[in-house]
């Protein structure tokens, strides 16, 4: 599906380029959503993106699904740029299931277990969601954590090589 670039206005652009560099919502957005599901589920065995390609010559993603395939179970998300959603992220397990409000910041987490107990917990909203993660890589670098570096350096290549093999079976050209 294309969608016209007319919808788009000329902030949201600057998401799509350069032509030669990566751009569109799967690498503005969804490096989050795989980036963390790294972290908290390991390396998926396969994955997958299909995106709706903006109707200009750039042809950058404007909305996408993606999926993370695992031995028993499979990460489903959806990235997109200028649209809006309710929804809130879902993470079943064996034995329950958590709910968070927003993925890119956790001000509310609730679990639900077979047995239908919740518990709940929240934290204060923030004014920069992105904080945290510049506390802690500050942290990280001031006190020399040579072993967490690397971790992230890990979690980092693995992102960026399975972003680089979605762009490629969604049919995404930078050139």
């Amino acid at each position: 599906m294309k969608i016209k670039f007319s919808l788009l206005s000329r902030s949201h652009y600057q998401v799509f380029y350069p032509r030669r560099a990566a751009r569109g919502v799967l690498y503005d957005l969804g490096v989050y959503l795989v980036h963390n599901a790294l972290r908290w589920f390991g390396e998926p065995l396969d994955y997958h993106y299909k995106a709706s390609i903006v109707d200009h010559p750039d042809g950058a993603d404007y909305f996408g699904v993606g999926t993370l395939i695992y031995d028993d179970y499979q990460i489903n998300f959806s990235v997109g740029n200028h649209t809006y959603s309710e929804l809130k992220s879902e993470i079943y397990g064996d034995h329950g299931t958590v709910i968070l409000e927003h993925p890119t910041h956790l001000e509310h987490i609730k679990v639900i277990t077979d047995d239908q107990n919740q518990q709940s917990t929240s934290y204060p909203k923030m004014a920069n969601t992105m904080m945290p993660e510049l506390d802690y890589f500050i942290n990280m670098v001031q006190d020399n954590q040579s072993q967490k570096m690397w971790r992230q350096m890990h979690f980092t290549d693995k992102a960026v090589e399975i972003l680089e093999n979605m762009r490629q079976s969604a049919h995404i050209t930078f050139n």
